[in-house]
């Protein structure tokens, strides 16, 4: 499975926690649904595979006792994958106008306001899904690199700590301590950005030796820190960073975008 599959598989499903039942008919008053309905799950697994994905939300509409809401976000998901964040947009803001109680569109429709240069919208929509979610850690990134682009500094920087707890004790429960684990570094990357503006050299050296230790393939990690040392006076710590990274970025692949 690739990586955006499975972040899209895996954030999506633990970002809908356990909730009552409802049915695509119900008035907007009645009770919300927050575990995503079993036949969507594996249509969630394959949000990355666009109209092949989409042809089975349409199937799953036309199933007695369909969540039409949850099938709104399924869609917004696929169009998120293919970085289609207007069309993403719509369907998230459509599941919400459909069920204004169900979560986890906002933390995706912050995400794709924060790609289509909406920074308020963002901040909004992160800050709707933290209400219901305070320990949804990549909501917590998705406000601090909002609130980094604000100028927010100070609230950047918190936004940032709290990611890097709450993805921290995700990884902690896993026996293998490998949940979350890049979630963790790119936090703790951002978070070394706002150390930089203080500036605090230090701190941000500190924080981009652990994320490289985290995430050692982290192109961006190592270009950051190769620099950071070299500001430090460490001629030799930077050469070392600026060679990890020269090596990396060599066979290095497009990624996704945060959050997508």
């Amino acid at each position: 499975m690739s990586v955006a599959r499975r972040l899209c598989l895996t954030l999506g499903l633990a970002l809908l926690a356990a909730g009552c039942g409802g049915d695509a008919d119900a008035p907007l008053t009645a009770m919300v649904r927050q575990s995503l309905d079993e036949p969507l799950r594996p249509v969630l697994a394959r949000a990355s595979e666009g109209d092949a994905a989409r042809a089975l939300v349409e199937e799953y509409r036309k199933q007695p006792g369909a969540l039409a809401y949850q099938a709104e976000f399924v869609l917004g998901c696929t169009y998120q994958q293919e970085k289609n964040y207007s069309a993403a947009k719509e369907h998230f803001e459509r599941a919400l106008l459909m069920a204004p109680d169900y979560h986890a569109p906002w933390h995706f429709l912050g995400f794709a306001n924060y790609y289509l240069g909406d920074l308020p919208g963002a901040h909004h929509a992160f800050e709707e899904h933290l209400k219901h979610s305070p320990d949804e850690g990549e909501s917590w990134f998705g406000l601090g690199i909002t609130d980094f682009d604000l100028g927010r500094l100070q609230e950047a920087e918190q936004d940032f700590r709290n990611a890097i707890h709450r993805n921290e004790a995700v990884r902690q429960a896993d026996p293998q301590h490998r949940a979350r684990t890049r979630e963790v570094s790119k936090a703790r990357v951002r978070l070394a950005d706002v150390l930089l503006a203080k500036p605090d050299l230090s701190g941000a050296r500190e924080q981009l030796e652990e994320a490289a230790r985290l995430w050692p393939e982290q192109v961006e990690t190592w270009f950051k820190l190769s620099q950071v040392r070299a500001q430090l006076g460490d001629a030799a710590g930077a050469a070392e960073a600026q060679q990890k990274y020269l090596e990396l970025k060599a066979r290095q692949t497009p990624t996704r975008a945060e959050g997508s």
